[in-house]
């Protein structure tokens, strides 16, 4: 869990805020390309911990809340056009964590 926020945090310490990568043809600002890889990272790596609990009976490792809090704040602009590669997220209580709230959102059921 540590992984994703080093990688969110190098990003922002070491490149310029404004500067940019092409992606495809769409130039993206490297600080975004760095979140969706944090994002991507901790989301996977909730699958992989999630499929373990599951095969031994016990429950997954959660994202850290401050980690998924973030990363729900920016997850809008990294799924927006992008429906095709996503499940529809899933509706979590109210009282949801953080983590459960972000995997959720990405389409996957806490």
């Amino acid at each position: 869990a540590e992984r994703p926020g080093q990688l969110l945090c190098a990003s922002y310490c070491y490149a310029d805020p404004e500067h940019f990568v092409t992606i495809g043809d769409l130039p993206m600002p490297v600080g975004l390309v760095a979140y969706t890889g944090a994002v991507e990272i901790a989301v996977h790596g909730w699958d992989v911990m999630a499929a373990l609990a599951r095969a031994d009976r016990g429950r997954g490792a959660p994202i850290p809340a401050a980690l998924a809090t973030r990363m729900l704040e920016i997850c809008p602009l990294i799924v927006a056009g992008r429906e095709n590669l996503f499940a529809v997220p899933v509706a979590v209580p109210a009282q949801a964590s953080p983590g459960d709230r972000l995997v959720g959102y990405l389409g996957r059921r806490p």
